[in-house]
């Protein structure tokens, strides 16, 4: 008996260790992912250079720069035309005594970078393999004084950059109501994916923001069914990612939604909510919330994001000979729903 145990447990081993057949296999060397600390570089300034030390940062880091200052920072309105403002307010944000806990929380955080490095290497190859027309990325770290979370942007003829504003990712045992405690987005439900495991999965959101277009997105449906096509091409690209950083939903959330996703799609059509086109209608259940209007309390807000992503996974296995360019270039959503042939049960 004891041997049969023995052996069974071997078995077990043995097909719990065997690839995924669902992951590719990456051929060919892997491209180096360069990691630039931007956030230390503009922190670590000699203020009392301030104007040598920005335009230093110009000439390093051209593109990133004009879109920091510009765009998150709105320190200038033209960065190719600046005065003496722009240069007080940049001294002022990094000389502040706030922003500069932060930047020696960071320091402390992320000083090395390393096995970020290699998990974006090995994620940048399984992007490359379903987008091989992709750019190289390289990764800039940012402090934006919790203006944006992630971007990505055309950094050269031959990468593209991603930036990371790691004052997003400072643990969850970091106090972000300390920030500003009436900011919604500071809220617990939404701060417990502030940390390093989800680097991964909000950086390469902005990639799937960048490839599947969000037009026609008028009822709800169009809008599950586009967030299901990210949370698809995301588990493609990170597919050892974990449910839970995958939906940003708690482990018993998580749960719930298999366990009830039966009962979740019947709320949706029992209550006609696939065809609504109000805006103010439409953000109650794709903003981020505690729970979802109308389900249970143990429900997570977004529950109908899991269905989206359900519904593109089984219209997905009933065309196998699909591409992720072929769903992505599938603007219907109902034919999406219809040829899915999605019919849930409860897990």
């Amino acid at each position: 008996m004891k041997n049969l145990f023995l052996v069974s447990l071997l078995l077990l081993l043995l097909i719990s260790c065997k690839t995924d057949p669902k992951i590719p296999e990456i051929k060919g060397p892997i491209r180096e992912v360069n990691i630039h600390r931007f956030e230390k570089e503009l922190f670590g300034m000699d203020t009392s250079q301030i104007k040598n030390g920005v335009n230093q940062l110009l000439i390093k880091y051209p593109v990133l720069s004009r879109i920091f200052f510009q765009d998150i920072m709105s320190f200038a309105e033209n960065i190719d035309s600046v005065d003496e403002k722009f240069y007080f307010s940049i001294k002022e944000f990094i000389q502040d005594s706030f922003m500069r806990s932060i930047a020696h929380r960071i320091d402390s955080m992320y000083g090395d970078m390393s096995e970020i490095k290699k998990e974006f290497e090995r994620t940048q190859s399984f992007a490359k393999h379903y987008f091989p027309a992709s750019k190289p990325i390289d990764l800039y770290t940012m402090i934006s004084g919790f203006n944006v979370g992630n971007i990505i942007f055309s950094n050269t003829d031959s990468s593209d950059g991603m930036g990371i504003s790691l004052d997003f990712y400072l643990g969850n045992d970091y106090n972000y109501k300390y920030v500003n405690p009436n900011y919604e987005l500071f809220s617990n439900y939404i701060t417990r994916s502030f940390n390093k495991h989800h680097i991964q999965k909000k950086s390469w959101m902005a990639f799937a923001d960048d490839n599947i277009a969000d037009k026609n997105l008028n009822t709800l449906l169009d809008h599950m069914i586009y967030e299901g096509k990210k949370l698809y091409l995301l588990k493609k690209i990170i597919p050892d990612m974990q449910d839970t950083v995958l939906y940003e939903f708690k482990p018993e959330q998580v749960d719930w939604c298999i366990k009830n996703r039966m009962d979740i799609w019947s709320f949706i059509k029992d209550k006609q909510l696939l065809g609504i086109t109000k805006r103010n209608e439409i953000v109650r259940y794709l903003n981020p919330s505690p729970t979802t209007l109308g389900l249970p309390k143990e429900s997570p807000g977004r529950a109908v994001i899991f269905i989206g992503y359900d519904i593109v996974n089984a219209f997905m296995k009933q065309h196998p000979q699909y591409t992720i360019q072929d769903l992505i270039k599938e603007e219907s959503a109902q034919k999406i729903l219809d040829e899915s042939k999605y019919k849930p049960k409860n897990g």
